[in-house]
């Protein structure tokens, strides 16, 4: 969760955790709420910084599971992708359909109620998942 209730900074973490997982060598999907969010994640990865490339697409039925299979980082409305990430940032209010082919999923929270509220929630079913498949469930508070 991240200080205050600016859904910019949300997103603006979200691409800093986009470039540190893609430097790692990490593939990743950006799951935005709708088509004016995933442009707006599409034009802070093309403007994170004078050096920086970040390569990514966003997904798009129209050219197929090529173009999307061949994108490093994804950003798209699609709760379920077609395949897995190794991280798979979830902005949205909904819950990612196959959350267990992905090695990693991010929720990034701010603390204004329309965005907690939701959150809590899905932590409660992810929060089953893990304990179901044995895997670990972190929690972090930034600030």
């Amino acid at each position: 969760m991240i200080a205050g209730n600016d859904n910019q900074a949300r997103l603006q973490f979200a691409c800093k955790l986009t470039n540190k997982a893609w430097s790692m060598n990490n593939t990743v999907y950006l799951l935005a709420k709708n088509e004016q969010e995933s442009q707006q994640l599409d034009d802070m990865l093309w403007n994170m910084g004078q050096t920086s490339f970040l390569p990514h697409g966003q997904k798009d039925d129209k050219k197929g599971d090529d173009f999307s299979a061949q994108q490093p980082i994804l950003i798209g409305e699609d709760t379920n992708p077609g395949k897995g990430f190794d991280l798979f940032i979830n902005l949205t209010d909904l819950m990612p359909v196959d959350v267990e082919n992905n090695q990693r999923v991010a929720e990034i929270l701010h603390q204004a109620d329309d965005c907690l509220t939701p959150g809590r929630k899905r932590y409660t079913q992810y929060k089953t998942i893990c304990q179901n498949n044995g895997s670990e469930l972190n929690y972090h508070e930034l600030g």
